[in-house]
């Protein structure tokens, strides 16, 4: 008959070979599940190396003019913006705003950074406004990735205290340029040069109030852009500029 001390030395009874079978299970399963996981993930490799594929060899064709999803914008951002569909929707609401204001004005208000005497970062302001074509509000340059905003445009800076100067140039803006639009300088951390900030102003009404609170040149530049200012009052109850 066993005594106390003899039982409490006792291990408790355990099944050690069917342990060592449920640990062995589980080697298995694990080994199951990493073998379909790199199969999951090769697959997954392979389908997105198709895709770059055959979208590369989309964007190459719309940007030779071989074919067009019949809208020029929707090519656009097929061939620059097909990973960054954020951009797309940004620019397909500024297309749609200039479509609701055709043969008005659209501003550029863009803080430029520059270097000036070696030094880096050196900001100017600089102005672009111009009419907003009737035909084809916004138009693009597939190829080298500028969208056009005007056939021709008045640009001044800080400099000149808001005297313009004409450019038969189009108001062109580059891709890249358009992640600035809406950004003020207290949001731009990149050390880069070139536009940084971006305001874009389209409608009579409000490219005119934004004068009205700056300069007294809005005549005067709109007769160099020959156009009239009978549609940009503002006091006019009917506008819908």
């Amino acid at each position: 008959m066993l005594n106390i001390k003899e039982k409490e030395n006792q291990s408790p009874s355990i099944n050690i070979q069917e342990e060592l079978l449920l640990i062995e299970n589980f080697n298995t399963a694990i080994k199951m599940q990493k073998a379909r996981i790199n199969t999951e993930q090769e697959y997954l490799k392979n389908l997105q190396e198709e895709r770059k594929n055959k979208l590369g060899s989309l964007q190459e064709k719309i940007r030779k003019g071989e074919i067009s999803t019949g809208d020029k914008i929707k090519d656009f951002c097929l061939v620059h913006f097909a990973e960054e569909p954020e951009k797309a929707k940004q620019l397909q609401r500024i297309e749609n705003q200039m479509k609701e204001h055709k043969g008005k004005f659209i501003l550029f208000d863009a803080m430029v950074r520059s270097i000036d005497n070696k030094k880096f970062g050196v900001w100017k302001q600089v102005l672009k406004i111009g009419v907003i074509n009737n035909k084809t509000p916004l138009n693009t340059k597939i190829k080298t990735g500028y969208l056009v905003f005007s056939k021709e445009y008045c640009y001044s800076d800080k400099n000149s205290h808001y005297g313009f100067y004409y450019s038969p140039n189009p108001l062109l803006l580059h891709k890249d340029e358009l992640v600035f639009a809406g950004k003020s300088i207290k949001e731009i951390t990149e050390k880069k040069l070139g536009v940084v900030s971006l305001k874009i102003i389209i409608g009579d009404r409000k490219v005119f109030e934004y004068f009205k609170a700056r300069c007294k040149g809005l005549d005067r530049l709109a007769k160099k852009l020959r156009k009239g200012l009978k549609e940009i009052n503002p006091e006019a109850k009917n506008s819908k500029t």
